[in-house]
């Protein structure tokens, strides 16, 4: 997990509800260069094949994850135990913006990175992780959001790529 989060920034994307409605959703282009990863990095290779991220925009125009982070800390959501994370696959996620947040890169110590992500995400679920253990239903549901959702039959409105954030 440290090879893929250390070196940058990537697609941020936050979506607001409650139980009942969509409060508001976003996705943030942060300031991005394929340059600060490996070459051929494999997170890199997948956001622009898969997911079509266009690295020259973020480059020249992506928001300074400085002003993101401001953003964010001031918002509320953070340290908050009554804001509920729901997330699909989400600990990169998870992991960029704890970095982001603390100013550091990922160290080697797991038992420390949890720490602090429980402080900063007190309330957090992956969706991912129920349904590859089985949590969700009494069988394992393999595949991505649209299948696990199609199975659940949970509407959901993808516009562009699937793998966008948000």
């Amino acid at each position: 997990m440290r090879n893929m989060i250390n070196g940058g920034n990537l697609v941020r994307g936050l979506v607001l509800a409650t139980y009942k409605q969509v409060l508001g959703m976003w996705q943030f282009n942060l300031h991005f260069s394929p340059s600060w990863r490996a070459p051929y990095h494999p997170g890199v290779k997948f956001l622009h094949d898969k997911a079509g991220i266009n690295f020259e925009q973020h480059e020249t125009r992506g928001i300074p994850a400085i002003d993101f982070t401001k953003w964010l800390s001031e918002s509320g959501l953070i340290c908050n135990s009554n804001v509920d994370w729901i997330t699909f696959a989400g600990c990169n996620d998870f992991g960029f913006l704890t970095c982001c947040l603390t100013g550091t890169q990922l160290g080697p110590d797991r038992l420390q990175f949890l720490n602090t992500f429980r402080e900063l995400f007190p309330q957090s679920y992956d969706i991912r992780i129920f349904t590859k253990l089985g949590r969700c239903r009494p069988a394992v549901m393999d595949g991505g959001l649209s299948k696990v959702c199609q199975r659940l039959q949970v509407q959901v409105k993808i516009e562009g790529h699937a793998h966008n954030s948000a």
